[in-house]
């Protein structure tokens, strides 16, 4: 007769691998609060590199449009204001060469030179003022963007031997 062999009881051993439901679920939410996280702060980094690009073209825009301000009024030969909104250049003639103004286009200001936008983005302020001894022209500009960033930049022009009525 033979006798059968009853294989031995299963011992659990005390160093078992393996996760229990718990450790799982625990390692999901910590993982998942991880890559929340990661997500944030990729958004977040976004949304200052486009913001810091929309000043940089901001700032692009004044130092364009003072420059091009700047250079006609120093070729001109006589600056008068119109208005708060609005000043012309002169040659020697007495002929206007320029026409500088703040025109209201679909609901924002944009500085025109000659009916021509200078700049994309809309202007908050234009400001031109002469020195008490007429000799510097100090122009001001306030540019925004729709993002809500905005900026300004001012210069001063020497012009002297010119004549200028505000």
């Amino acid at each position: 007769m033979r006798k059968h062999r009853t294989p031995p009881p299963r011992r659990r051993r005390t160093g078992q691998a393996g996760l229990t439901l718990i450790e799982m679920m625990v390692a999901i939410v910590a993982s998942s609060i991880v890559v929340m996280s990661l997500g944030r702060l990729v958004t977040t980094n976004q949304t200052m590199v486009f913001g810091g690009r929309s000043r940089a073209v901001l700032q692009q825009d004044i130092s364009r449009v003072l420059n091009v301000i700047t250079q006609d009024v120093r070729e001109s030969r006589w600056v008068m204001a119109q208005s708060a909104a609005e000043f012309r250049t002169y040659d020697t003639a007495g002929a206007v060469t320029h026409v500088y103004l703040l025109t209201a286009v679909d609901g924002d200001n944009l500085v025109t030179r000659d009916g021509m936008a200078l700049a994309q983005n809309a202007c908050d302020s234009l400001t031109v003022a002469a020195s008490p001894d007429s000799t510097i022209l100090t122009v001001s500009l306030g540019l925004s963007d729709d993002r809500q960033n905005a900026t300004a930049g001012f210069t001063a022009v020497s012009v002297r031997n010119h004549a200028m009525e505000f």
